[in-house]
């Protein structure tokens, strides 16, 4: 599957440590132990015969990196320069105050070096529920992305009954679950043969519910209900609803963001980069409901059931 890195070429909410030729920026106040977060060099663009030198990240682990951006940024004067972002993503293993070392390239036959950034660390605090949703859209530091796409982003398929007679309506309802960003597309509607069917909800209605899963809430999306009369006897499919998903993780806590984001469309799929926010990843997933038999009974010639239509 294929995924996308966005990393901005000036980053926002920074600490900046600053000599002419390079410079550290660091993320803003303390981080928690576990938690990851990014270190970003700036200096004159590198032509192919100079080097970086990387340093050496004691107190922490490197999860990423490094990474070259190439950027532009414009001087008190108006001036356009180019510039070169060498990106790492860090987790701090412990508690305290550290350090968080420059480093140094040479550009032009000359060593050029940038100071350090004094960055405070803090114990992880128990997590509130609000917290434990953000989670849900912020990747962490060795996390499977698509583990945990499996846990927060899934649909199924509920019918009222399994066995009916002829001409006795049956109810399919096909629903997405979800906590994270995500965009996701139909690219299959079920095969409903051997029934009339009768849409009830769709997409355009939007109905949105919460739901809650072993302690956990999940927006619940009505794809689509239908209510299907089958026409003889016999045992019928309703095949599976195929959706595909691009699921936006952040790689970096981001202030101000309290909910999760879901687009649901159907159609043709489109091959824009769905987003371009401030260290984000992008993933896709496909998944489908499952295929629900359903027994269709002959009508008893004596006794037919209250809802027999036919």
């Amino acid at each position: 599957m294929k995924k996308w890195m966005v990393i901005p070429m000036l980053v926002l909410a920074m600490q900046v440590a600053a000599q002419d030729a390079m410079r550290i920026l660091v993320t803003q106040g303390p981080v928690a132990t576990g938690e990851s977060f990014q270190v970003q060099y700036v200096l004159g663009e590198l032509e192919e015969s100079d080097e970086f030198f990387p340093p050496d990240f004691k107190g922490f682990r490197v999860v990423n990196g490094p990474q070259f951006y190439k950027g532009q940024t414009y001087g008190a004067d108006g001036t356009l320069t180019q510039i070169r972002n060498v990106v790492y993503t860090l987790v701090a293993l412990k508690p305290g105050q550290y350090t968080v070392p420059g480093a140094s390239a040479r550009v032009n036959g000359k060593i050029v070096k940038s100071k350090g950034s004094v960055i405070q660390v803090v114990n992880r605090q128990p997590q509130q529920p609000q917290q434990r949703m953000l989670d849900d859209y912020y990747l962490k530091a060795g996390e499977d992305p698509y583990q945990k796409i499996r846990n927060n982003l899934f649909v199924k398929v509920e019918v009222n009954k399994r066995s009916c007679y002829v001409g006795q309506p049956v109810t399919a309802v096909f629903k997405l679950y979800s906590t994270l960003e995500s965009r996701s597309d139909i690219v299959k509607n079920p095969g409903l043969y051997g029934f009339t069917v009768q849409d009830m909800i769709g997409l355009r209605e939007n109905r949105v519910e919460i739901e809650t899963i072993n302690g956990k809430k999940f927006d619940v999306h009505t794809i689509r209900k239908v209510q299907m009369y089958p026409l003889r006897a016999g045992t019928y499919q309703v095949d599976p609803m195929e959706v595909r998903n691009r699921v936006e993780f952040y790689k970096a806590v981001v202030p101000g963001k309290t909910e999760p984001e879901q687009t649901i469309r159907e159609g043709v799929i489109e091959t824009d980069d769905f987003r371009s926010l401030i260290n984000t990843v992008v993933y896709e997933s496909s998944m489908s409901t499952e295929a629900v038999n359903i027994t269709v009974k002959p009508v008893p010639e004596t006794a037919r059931p209250d809802s027999f239509n036919g």
